[in-house]
């Protein structure tokens, strides 16, 4: 089965690394030109692509053929205007309607609950106060409406190698 991952950033790549080594044929996305080469020494193809929002880059289509895909996109909180995840979501859901991808998985936050050390369910109101929070609700929002099988996977508090959040 091939597998592609949008976003081969600190999360992505060990994860791309680990299908490699599952017997998946990975294909795998960097912003950066100077990544290309470390995604293929991992054993990823790499695709060179970025959401600014429309898609740009080079063979960047390929990510799209696979019957998988997860989407591993932050929504920059610091350079970017508060809707431009929003139009980033907005253009990857226009690509996927016209794509082979039966499955995704979104990888998104917990960054809008509130800090209050309690158990979250999608009832619990929304805190907006973080910066991003309401970039990545906006985010969810489009990916839900596309026609493929969809898990939004909420990460908090990821940690790992020299990442502390």
């Amino acid at each position: 089965m091939q597998i592609s991952i949008i976003g081969c950033g600190w999360l992505g790549l060990p994860l791309g690394e680990h299908l490699v080594q599952q017997g998946y044929s990975v294909f795998g996305s960097t912003t950066s030109p100077e990544k290309l080469e470390i995604l293929r020494e991992k054993g990823i193809n790499p695709v060179l692509f970025k959401l600014e929002p429309m898609p740009v880059g080079e063979n960047f289509n390929q990510l799209f053929t696979s019957a998988l895909l997860i989407v591993n996109i932050p929504p920059g909180r610091r350079k970017n205007p508060p809707h431009f995840y929003e139009e980033q979501i907005k253009y990857l859901k226009y690509r996927l309607s016209k794509s082979d991808v039966k499955k995704v998985i979104f990888i998104s936050s917990t960054s809008y609950y509130p800090n209050t050390n309690d158990i979250a369910t999608t009832e619990t109101q929304y805190d907006f106060s973080n910066g991003s929070s309401e970039a990545v609700v906006k985010g969810e929002n489009q990916i839900q409406q596309i026609d493929q099988s969809l898990i939004v996977l909420r990460c908090g508090g990821l940690m790992g190698g020299d990442r502390v959040p």
